[in-house]
């Protein structure tokens, strides 16, 4: 199983974005390949991250009626108390807080992550 990272979001719907054709590509592939699921948390943070950038409402809103198709409710993945202790753990270390949810989670799931993120790399394999 593999993991989508905020990264994948981020990157896919800005045509700017240095990483725009990979995320693109990763994010068409949560459709169609059953291997690849996005945490909730992933989904939890891009949320976050559009209202740190001062996204409107309207803003925010519109981007998530484009995101909504690309991400049907089989694909999403959700933590248990055990991931969030190891979130903890990972915190601990250093770990940035979804960073850590998302490692702990796929260390809980023998997973990979689909992430350009260095500090994640260190503790999971991931793919990029």
């Amino acid at each position: 199983m593999r993991l989508l990272d905020t990264v994948v979001i981020v990157g896919a719907l800005n045509v700017r974005d240095k990483h725009y054709r990979k995320a693109s590509k990763y994010l068409d592939m949560l459709a169609m390949d059953n291997d690849i699921v996005i945490p909730i948390s992933t989904l939890m943070e891009f949320d976050l991250l559009m209202k740190a950038r001062n996204y409107t409402d309207d803003e925010r809103r519109s981007t998530w009626i484009e995101l909504a198709p690309k991400i049907s409710p089989q694909k999403l993945l959700g933590h248990t108390a055990s991931t969030f202790v190891r979130a903890s753990e990972l915190q601990k270390e250093g770990v940035g807080y979804f960073d850590s949810l998302i490692t702990a989670l796929a260390q809980e799931l023998n997973s990979s992550v689909i992430t350009d993120d260095k500090d994640i790399a260190k503790c999971v394999e991931a793919e990029w």
